[in-house]
């Protein structure tokens, strides 16, 4: 199972949210066995940790109980705020790592909210699509990860 809380502050002015990975084989004796690893921005961005791009940074919601399908394992996306989509891959449960991610624009003005520009997440597992909401847009996207997307509309049961 995994859980985390999420930032209440901008600019990272509180202690990094982590999401930790709970054994619970045992229900009467759940334990953390790890963390998931903390995302990083690519090589070639302008600053080497998702905090200094301003506005709040980790994880937020890894989806809604209204998504559709069932959920595939070792697949675990987030909504991660200013590091936008980040889908960790947990199929080696010993060793997880951020599979794929997707970061939008922060803002398409200087004067745009930096706050929160990516609030959540909503999974269509059986079509392979995520949906993200942030600031200023709508995003569809995929990933291998999750397997080739199903769109255009769905064939009437026969």
């Amino acid at each position: 199972m995994y859980v985390s809380g999420y930032p209440m502050n901008t600019d990272c002015y509180e202690p990094a949210k982590e999401i930790y990975q709970i054994d619970v084989s045992d229900p009467t004796n759940p334990r953390v066995v790890r963390t998931l690893p903390r995302p990083t921005p690519p090589a070639e961005a302008a600053f080497t940790d998702w905090a200094q791009r301003r506005g709040s940074f980790g994880p937020k919601r890894s989806g809604y109980f209204t998504n559709t399908g069932t959920p595939h394992g070792g697949v675990v996306p987030y909504a991660f705020y200013a590091a936008g989509l980040q889908i960790f891959d947990v199929r080696d449960p010993e060793n997880p790592q951020v599979g794929a991610y997707f970061v939008p624009p922060m803002g398409l003005k200087d004067d745009d909210d930096l706050a929160a520009p990516v609030h959540g997440i909503f999974v269509e597992w059986d079509r392979n699509l995520i949906w993200l909401f942030a600031n200023h847009g709508i995003y569809a996207v995929s990933t291998p990860l999750l397997g080739e997307p199903v769109i255009g509309i769905p064939a009437a049961d026969g």
